[in-house]
């Protein structure tokens, strides 16, 4: 009995399914990136190359290599169709993509991706708030940066029961609260009023009068 070659079939279907949009889109009157065809079809054509690579080795970046690449061809693929400029964030979170593919959480390796996983999906939220809501939001926004580290390496103490990453964590909290205070404070100082009056209120609750 003949085997089935599973790449030629995949690669076939790709093909025809894109065959049958491109005649839709073209009666339909929508527009579509050529160049997103061909970008397309490339990363289609390496996910594939580098699938074969890692059944051969077995090495895991190449797994990581596999889920990057096939998510930038769904991303090209949505390009044929959509703008960049809704899309490109998406970049950012391929790799975070590859990274989770291979977590298995049985080795510090498998435990310690989890930080520039948890990094890369915050960034992809972070710059689609600022694309959904204009780029104005960035001013408020900007010490998310600070933000997503801090949850990486806090969720990556209570796996590995470390007290002192999750000393660590609550620093870079700290830092990301004082920062965002910062931030909307210096467009809405009316806030700084309100965060005075909190801290003066809870002191005033705490203090212990002599008698």
């Amino acid at each position: 009995m003949k085997q089935i070659n599973l790449n030629s079939l995949f690669l076939g279907l790709v093909l025809t399914v894109l065959g049958v949009l491109l005649m839709f889109a073209t009666i339909a009157g929508f527009s579509f990136s050529v160049t997103s065809l061909l970008l397309f079809l490339f990363f289609v054509l390496l996910t594939l190359i580098l699938y074969r690579i890692y059944l051969f080795t077995k090495i895991t970046y190449f797994k990581i290599m596999v889920g990057t690449s096939l998510s930038v061809s769904i991303i090209t693929f949505m390009g044929i169709f959509i703008h960049y400029y809704y899309l490109w964030p998406l970049f950012l979170l391929s790799p975070a993509i590859g990274m989770i593919m291979t977590y298995k959480g049985e080795t510090l390796w498998d435990n310690t991706i989890l930080i520039p996983t948890i990094v890369l999906c915050g960034l992809t939220i972070t710059f689609y708030i600022c694309i959904l809501f204009g780029w104005q939001m960035l001013k408020y926004v900007w010490p998310t940066f600070i933000l997503w580290p801090a949850i990486g390496i806090y969720i990556l103490s209570t796996i590995l029961d470390s007290t002192v990453m999750k000393k660590i964590s609550h620093i870079f909290f700290g830092i990301f609260i004082l920062l965002e205070l910062l931030a909307i404070g210096m467009f809405f100082k009316v806030l700084w009023g309100i965060v005075l009056i909190g801290l003066g209120s809870y002191f005033i609750y705490r203090a212990k009068w002599k008698k």
